[in-house]
C-alpha cells in the first residue's frame, strides 16, 4: 500500500513539473498582450537557456 502512494505522488510531481509554465500564477496574460516579453516562445532545456 505504501508503494502505491509513492508511485502516485511521483506521477503527480512529474506532471506538475512538466506543466510548470502553465501553472505559474504570475505569468502574463498573453491573450491581452501578445507582444509582451513573457509571451515570446523560449526554447530551453532544463537548466539551459538558449
Amino acid at each position: 500500500m505504501k508503494k502505491r502512494w509513492i508511485v502516485v505522488i511521483a506521477i503527480v510531481l512529474m506532471l506538475g513539473w512538466c506543466n510548470r509554465d502553465t501553472l505559474n500564477p504570475f505569468a502574463p496574460d498573453c491573450s491581452k498582450t501578445p507582444h509582451a516579453e513573457g509571451c515570446k516562445k523560449k526554447w530551453s532545456a532544463p537548466g539551459l537557456e538558449l
